[in-house]
């Protein structure tokens, strides 16, 4: 037990990270239960005997994945030709998209939800705005429209565009699981990564979903894989002209569908600049790391100088101020007097103030379209001083505001039902708002195999996933969220330095999910990409010798398709 605790760098770490995990749990079950944190004796008690043992446990833990590391790779090098690599791609892709097909019958034309319908109407009407990503826009929006054109239906574009992305999609999860294989990542972690990447019901949702967090999680995860590639083999990847232009084109297309992601990016990339490559690699990996965010700035200005596109509304970025003012004026109006109430009212519409009851506490949207934008422009020094004054005297209900719409983020038995009252397309939500399921119009839900579709809408609207024991943690967000921070914490508090800058290849999902966490509600959508995320862990975790180990099956593998080449 001694040694357990020797390691003092080890134990700060662990004992930040049992902190922040203890804090979820107890935080997390009062928002659930009682919709506010309730900083009483009771929970601080609570607070810190959790964190105690939490801080064992992750210690314990963190002991066992050092210990257990090597079990993920095989022992042995296997050498596969180029022709043995192609046929390894095009089995697991067939595989993926076959494991797709039934789904895709079950919930024809595919699920056309969420922000489907806005961004095919910006491109029907001519009529653009950047609230959603513009490339994404034409993307789905072009497709969809051509289609229709040609045959007159717009299911027929619903389906096209669904099974183009379909495609898409598998097919980078085939390249993951066949870099895993390259790797020497052993046979029962890449048969976990298809079953999941393939059949587990949230992945799948998200690969025959119209949204762009489609894309933007699978380019994420292709970034993700390139980044360590980078890492892992420097020379052989910058020495390669063609994976540092596949690099530029998989984190540009991540950043063109969402714009947390060009966010994010934008924050990591200095980080990358000095931690991602050695010395002597620093001017070619700069250009590449610098290209995507420079061609992903410029595209998004060209298009919304050619297509004349509108700015996003301001309340879009003022989601927790504008919650944080809100629960303040509806829980505790005396805080006020009548001149801030006055001012507060020019900003924020008295009606649309007082939507702040239940069912709207954990979702901004009806909150926040009620914000007078013409007037944040003109005079946007006067709302900031009104929410950081009255934020200074009421700290607790600001937390208690911004918690409440990003909880479903960190809490691992939070039920996702933000929209429980409102009505989709062809539903009214009631029971869980996990994943939106319909098809929306023009489009029309036309299932071919009903059980599968009846299956899905269970798992969408249904609460009990998410209240199953053991299953629900597979579907909560906030499970995949824990095991990308427990990561990222495990390597910056490795004894050597080499293994401290591996967690530069973490950082990137850190910082996205940071950015969700100012979002306006908790979704899936939001962090399906964590998901995706889990099937590298083997090679996050991967100690000096396995990679060391990695390089050789490489060089190895070199020589076989030189000496095939001479032959």
């Amino acid at each position: 037990m001694k040694t357990l605790f020797r390691d003092r760098r080890r134990n700060a770490f662990s004992a930040v990270f049992a902190l922040c995990l203890s804090s979820a749990f107890v935080s997390g079950y009062q928002l659930e239960n009682f919709d506010e944190v309730r900083f009483g004796i009771t929970a601080v008690f609570v607070f810190f005997v959790l964190a105690a043992l939490l801080f064992v446990c992750v210690l314990l833990l963190m002991r066992v994945t050092e210990e257990k590391t090597q079990g993920f790779f095989a022992v042995e090098n296997t050498v596969l030709s180029p022709g043995g690599l192609k046929k390894s791609f095009l089995k697991c892709w067939g595989g993926l998209v076959l494991c797709q097909i039934p789904v895709y019958l079950g919930v024809f034309p595919g699920f056309f939800c969420y922000d489907a319908r806005n961004e095919l109407d910006e491109v029907l009407m001519r009529s653009f705005t950047t609230h959603h990503p513009l490339f994404h826009v034409l993307l789905l929006g072009g497709t969809i429209a051509a289609v229709h054109y040609l045959t007159g239906s717009w299911n027929a574009g619903i389906a096209v565009y669904t099974a183009l992305q379909m495609l898409v999609i598998c097919a980078i999860f085939a390249s993951v699981i066949t870099y895993l294989r390259c790797r020497g990542v052993k046979r029962a972690w890449r048969i976990f990564s298809f079953v999941f990447l393939g059949l587990f019901p949230p992945v799948v949702m998200f690969t025959l979903c119209s949204s762009k967090d489609s894309l933007f999680s699978a380019f994420f995860l292709l970034t993700l894989l390139l980044l360590t590639d980078c890492h892992d083999r420097t020379a052989r990847f910058l020495g390669c002209k063609r994976t540092p232009a596949l690099f530029v084109l998989s984190a540009a297309l991540m950043m063109l569908m969402r714009h947390n992601g060009l966010y994010a990016y934008a924050v990591f990339l200095p980080f990358a600049l000095f931690l991602l490559t050695e010395r002597a690699f620093r001017k070619k990996a700069a250009v590449m790391l610098v290209l995507p965010l420079a061609a992903t700035v410029l595209l998004n200005a060209l298009l919304s100088s050619v297509l004349h596109a509108e700015p996003p509304h301001h309340q879009e970025k003022l989601t927790v101020p504008i919650m944080q003012l809100a629960r303040l004026e509806q829980l505790q109006p005396e805080a006020f007097t009548e001149e801030e109430l006055q001012t507060l009212y020019r900003y924020l519409e008295k009606d649309a103030l007082d939507l702040y009851d239940f069912n709207q506490m954990r979702v901004s949207d009806q909150t926040k379209n009620g914000f007078h934008n013409p007037l944040y422009e003109e005079d946007a020094l006067t709302f900031w001083k009104l929410w950081l004054r009255k934020g200074l005297s009421h700290p607790g209900t600001y937390l208690n505001a911004w918690y409440l719409t990003s909880y479903g983020f960190w809490y691992p038995f939070a039920v996702i039902n933000v929209y429980q009252g409102n009505r989709g397309f062809t539903f009214a939500y009631e029971e869980s708002s996990y994943f939106a399921w319909e098809t929306e119009g023009p489009g029309i839900r036309t299932s071919l195999l009903p059980s599968i579709d009846a299956l899905y809408r269970s798992l969408s609207l249904d609460a009990w996933p998410q209240k199953t024991p053991v299953l629900s943690l597979l579907f909560a967000p906030a499970t995949y969220a824990w095991i990308t921070g427990f990561v990222f914490f495990f390597l910056l508090s490795g004894k050597e330095k080499k293994t401290r800058k591996r967690a530069v290849l973490v950082l990137l999902p850190v910082l996205t999910f940071l950015t969700v966490l100012l979002g306006p509600t908790y979704l899936v959508r939001y962090v399906i990409c964590l998901f995706l995320g889990v099937t590298l862990l083997p090679l996050y975790l991967a100690t000096p010798h396995i990679r060391n180990s990695m390089a050789q099956r490489t060089e190895i593998s070199s020589a076989a398709r030189q000496s095939s080449g001479s032959a």
